[in-house]
């Protein structure tokens, strides 16, 4: 259970603190990030795996939407539950597999995806 509930839809929601790895000589959080170039392949082993399918989501979680696929062409998953089981270990499994990734428009997702 995170916050007290076994729910993703019912997780509290968390502001990340501290500073950032990419934080500028003066300390800026308003250009704290670079802008992203390029794709990248994600590359998941065991809850890994279901949580790199939360991150591709427009979906929130934890009451974030990470939007990842925007800079993701391909999945690679290696030991990871993405069947639904009972209890509270799977519920994130569960969550993901409440909707087909899938573009705004309705159409399929590029990301090209393997489960070893």
């Amino acid at each position: 259970e995170v916050g007290g509930s076994a729910e993703v839809d019912d997780y509290p929601l968390w502001t990340p603190r501290g500073s950032s790895f990419f934080a500028n000589a003066n300390n800026d959080p308003s250009s704290a990030y670079p802008e992203p170039t390029g794709r990248v392949a994600l590359v998941g082993h065991s809850a890994g795996g279901w949580i790199c399918r939360a991150y591709l989501s427009d979906r929130n979680y934890g009451g974030k939407a990470y939007n990842g696929r925007e800079l993701v062409h391909s999945l690679v998953t290696l030991g990871s539950p993405h069947g639904n089981a009972p209890g509270a270990a799977f519920k994130g499994v569960e969550w993901v597999n409440r909707r087909v990734l899938e573009n705004a428009d309705g159409s399929a997702s590029p990301i090209r995806a393997l489960a070893v």
